[in-house]
């Protein structure tokens, strides 16, 4: 068994409540205490977190959570800013945001949804009015790249219980073997969807933020369809 799982292992076993590195209750407070107490770097990288795969956190009896599996922005004539939101944002706050999910069954309040092009092997982007958004898109190479840097060597997916900005780990199920082919079934049937994390405050520093176009499942239990090996450790 990897060394980091067994780390986990125990840091569950102990029962203890972590003080969290963030100030705020969040999936990410809780991944990067738990990764903090397990050694790691906290980075962004595009690669996963440990030789043993990603490393995510949940709130245990929490219904309906969402998975962000990775970030990837489409294709742009120009920019991601150029090109999607100066068209699509709308006010918000005394600025302009783009925060909406896109799916592929229909479309949102912007009038865009995704299409899967099997022929051409590209995810589109598709606007209500106009059709396809012929700059806009992702390779289905780019999001296999993608997949295989997080996933390829498989998810640890670690619940936890959260009180008062401290953090106790409470279960471990590993996930593996993933592949495009499913990934792309689950995208056309909107358990995998794609939000959009834009802003613009003239007010703030920077003014334009994106926080990175998220792949994400709608609900946790869907990462058992993902992957073809699910191994519930505690």
């Amino acid at each position: 068994m990897d060394k980091v799982v067994r780390q986990i292992i125990n840091i569950i076993d102990e029962g203890v409540s972590h003080p969290s590195t963030r100030s705020k209750n969040s999936d990410g407070a809780a991944g990067e205490t738990l990764e903090l107490l397990l050694g790691l770097d906290i980075n962004n990288s595009k690669k996963a977190d440990t030789l043993s795969g990603e490393i995510k956190t949940f709130k245990e009896g929490k219904s309906g959570g969402k998975c962000t599996l990775f970030n990837c922005e489409p294709e742009y004539e120009s920019s991601v800013r150029n090109d999607l939101f100066q068209t699509y944002a709308y006010p918000r706050m005394g600025g302009e945001r783009l925060e909406v999910t896109v799916e592929t069954q229909k479309y949102n309040a912007q009038g865009l949804k995704l299409e899967i092009d099997k022929k051409q092997k590209r995810l589109y982007l598709v606007d209500k009015k106009t059709g396809r958004l012929k700059h806009n898109y992702w390779t289905f190479e780019t999001l296999d790249k993608r997949l295989q840097d997080k996933h390829g060597s498989g998810l640890i997916h670690v619940g936890r219980e959260t009180k008062n900005n401290q953090h106790k780990y409470t279960s471990l199920t590993l996930y593996n073997g993933i592949s495009l082919e499913k990934f792309l079934s689950l995208i056309e049937k909107d358990e995998i969807i794609v939000d959009f994390r834009m802003r613009y405050a003239a007010s703030k520093l920077p003014p334009f933020k994106n926080r990175g176009t998220a792949f994400r499942t709608k609900r946790e239990k869907i990462l058992g369809k993902l992957f073809t090996e699910v191994t519930e450790i505690r």
